[in-house]
C-alpha cells in the first residue's frame, strides 16, 4: 500500500506491507525520512503507482519540482527480493535516459513488462 503527497502534501511518500497473517500494515519505506522527496535533491516528488512481479517490487513516482525545472519527469524503483539495500533507481538524471511527464498507475505482465498510464495524450510507457 502506497501513502502519496498527492493528493495531501502533508503525507508521507511510505510504502507500507502488511505480511500473511498480520492484522497491522509495517512501513517499508518512507521516502521523507529517508531524504528522497526532498524537493532539491531527492527523487519521489509524489508517489504514484505500485506493483509486484515474483519477489521484485516496483514503484512508479514523479519526481519533485523545482528540482527539475522546466519539466516534469518521473522515476521508478525497483526492490528485488523486497529489499530496500538493493533498489536499482531509473529517470532522469539518475539512471537510464528517464522519461517525462507524470505517469499514474503501474501494472505488469507475466513476462515482466512493466506499464505505466500517461495523463497527457492518453499514451502508454513500457
Amino acid at each position: 500500500m502506497i501513502s502519496s503527497r498527492v493528493l495531501d502534501i502533508n503525507a508521507n511518500n511510505a510504502i507500507y506491507k502488511l505480511a500473511p497473517g498480520d492484522t497491522m500494515f509495517t512501513k517499508f519505506i518512507d521516502y521523507n525520512l529517508n531524504g528522497d522527496s526532498d524537493t532539491l535533491t531527492g527523487n519521489i516528488g509524489f508517489l504514484r503507482g505500485i506493483t509486484v512481479l515474483g519477489n521484485t517490487l516496483y514503484i512508479v513516482a514523479t519526481q519533485p519540482y523545482p528540482k527539475t525545472v522546466p519539466h516534469t519527469v518521473s522515476a521508478t524503483y525497483l526492490y528485488p527480493n523486497f529489499d530496500t539495500t538493493q533498489v536499482i533507481k531509473y529517470g532522469f538524471g539518475i539512471q537510464g535516459s528517464g522519461y517525462g511527464s507524470y505517469n499514474h498507475g503501474a501494472a505488469i505482465s507475466k513476462d515482466s513488462i512493466l506499464f505505466t498510464g500517461l495523463s497527457f495524450g492518453t499514451t502508454f510507457r513500457c
